[in-house]
């Protein structure tokens, strides 16, 4: 049995040509595990025009920028109001682009949505419909704290939890990017920086593994500055240089609060899971 989860998410779009642009506003998280649930994007965020403007404007999609794509698995519902998947492959995902525009004179205001479409097996979407709630069998999981080496590499073990500490400095704002793309990481606002500036829940090698660039905010005598970081995660049984064995009970806490606060600046993902 195969699932497929699709990650969506709305934030600043890219410059589009002759495009005037705007910031899209947040999703909810929500969570299916039947195939009668559809995938749809929606060409703009709620509120942001009243029904009857919308209804008369000019409706474009794009996807990676191109508005020639395969559209042989898309249904367009109302006049492109929003785009409909019948069924989803990994060859799916991109950033498909809504739009609009009320007369032929004015520029295209674009909503961009990032699709991704990755292969699970039955274990990690039970991992991920846990919603973060602490159970008796939490208390067997195994956490570490790690501080990065020189060799900028965080050797990780099937199922383990590590809060990974990134900067030497107390940082805000942290955001990281897997492989290119945004990836959600639960950040030290959600716990004690003292244990790590991010933290990676039960790793998944499917999931987690990659090159990460990760971006924060640092303050000192008022003046801000910009701080980022490169390090390679990857499976291994091998220990890391800097890692602390931490008491479960202890950060048990931590743990389900960040897993509950999944809101990221300017992001909040829409999750779907697709049984097939």
């Amino acid at each position: 049995m195969l699932l497929f989860l699709i990650i969506l998410r709305a934030f600043y779009p890219t410059d589009h040509t002759t495009v005037e642009t705007s910031m899209s506003s947040n999703y909810t998280v929500q969570a299916y595990n039947t195939s009668d649930k559809g995938v749809e994007l929606e060409c703009v965020d709620d509120g942001e025009f009243n029904a009857e403007e919308f209804a008369t404007m000019k409706k474009m999609w794009k996807k990676d920028g191109q508005e020639s794509f395969n559209t042989s698995n898309i249904i367009f519902v109302d006049s492109n109001s929003s785009i409909r998947f019948t069924s989803l492959v990994e060859e799916d995902g991109g950033m498909y682009s809504c739009c609009v525009r009320s007369t032929e004179e004015k520029p295209y205001k674009c909503f961009d949505r990032s699709l991704s479409v990755v292969a699970y097996t039955d274990d990690v979407a039970a991992l991920l419909l846990r919603n973060g709630n602490f159970t008796e069998d939490d208390t067997n999981e195994t956490v570490w704290s790690v501080v990065l080496a020189q060799d900028h590499l965080l050797r990780a073990r099937e199922g383990d939890t590590y809060f990974v500490k990134l900067f030497k400095e107390t940082t805000t704002d942290i955001c990281c990017d897997l492989n290119g793309s945004f990836v959600q990481l639960e950040t030290a606002k959600d716990f004690p920086q003292k244990y790590g500036d991010v933290l990676i829940r039960n790793f998944n090698a499917t999931i987690h593994s990659g090159n990460y660039e990760c971006n924060a905010t640092y303050s000192v005598e008022h003046v801000t500055k910009q701080l980022q970081t490169k390090f390679t995660a990857l499976g291994s049984s091998q220990p890391n240089i800097n890692q602390t064995l931490l008491d479960i009970n202890t950060v048990a806490e931590y743990l389900t609060r960040a897993a509950s606060t999944r809101t990221i600046v300017h992001v909040i993902f829409a999750v779907f899971l697709y049984l097939i």
